[in-house]
C-alpha cells in the first residue's frame, strides 16, 4: 500500500508499450462499488477472494499489472504471479508507507492501530520478498520503472535460456 504500483505501473506500461491493469480499478469496475464499500459491505475475506478471481481473469501477455498491498502478501497470488510472468517488490519502509498513507481516507486497513499496522507490515514483507526482484520504492518512480525494465530484460533472457 502506497509503495507507487500505481504510478511506477503507468510509467512501465508506457515504456513498454504494454497495457496497464490496476486490479482494485478492475474490482470497483466489476462490483460497481469503492473498495472501503465492498471492505463494509462484504467483508475483508470476500474482497480478497475477489481479488484473486480478477488478478487471474486479467492477467495476459504485454501487461503490467498493479496488484493492491494485499494480494502480493497472499502466497496462491504470489505463485500465480511468478509462474505467469515477472514479480517486482517496490520496498517502501513501514516509515514511509504510513506518511504516504496516514491521510488517505479511502484506505479500509489504515482503520487499524499503528501496531497492527506494523504488524500487518512485517507479516506481508516476507511474502512481497518471495517477488522475483526487490525496487526501492523510495526512488523517484522513474528511476524505479527504468531499473524494473532492465531487471525485467534480464529475467526474459534468463528464461529463454532454460
Amino acid at each position: 500500500m502506497c509503495s507507487g504500483k500505481t504510478s511506477v505501473g503507468s510509467i512501465l506500461s508506457s515504456r513498454l508499450n504494454f497495457s496497464f491493469i490496476d486490479v482494485d480499478k478492475e474490482i470497483e469496475n466489476k462490483l460497481q462499488m469503492k473498495i472501503e464499500d465492498i471492505f463494509s459491505q462484504k467483508g475483508e475475506p470476500f474482497f480478497r477472494d475477489f481479488e484473486l478471481k480478477i488478478l487471474k481473469d486479467v492477467s495476459r501477455p504485454k501487461s503490467v499489472i498493479s496488484t493492491g498491498g494485499g494480494l502480493g502478501a497472499r502466497k496462491e497470488a504470489m505463485e500465480f504471479m511468478k509462474k505467469e510472468g515477472f514479480v517486482a517488490f517496490l520496498d517502501v519502509s513501514f516509515e514511509d508507507f504510513y506518511n504516504r498513507c496516514k491521510d488517505l481516507p479511502n484506505r479500509p486497513l489504515l482503520k487499524k492501530s499503528l501496531e497492527e499496522l506494523k504488524s500487518l507490515y512485517d507479516k506481508r514483507y516476507s511474502l512481497y520478498s518471495m517477488a522475483h526482484k526487490r525496487f526501492d520504492a523510495s526512488k523517484n518512480p522513474d528511476i524505479i520503472a527504468e531499473d524494473i525494465i532492465r531487471h525485467y530484460e534480464q529475467f526474459k533472457r534468463d528464461i529463454r535460456a532454460c
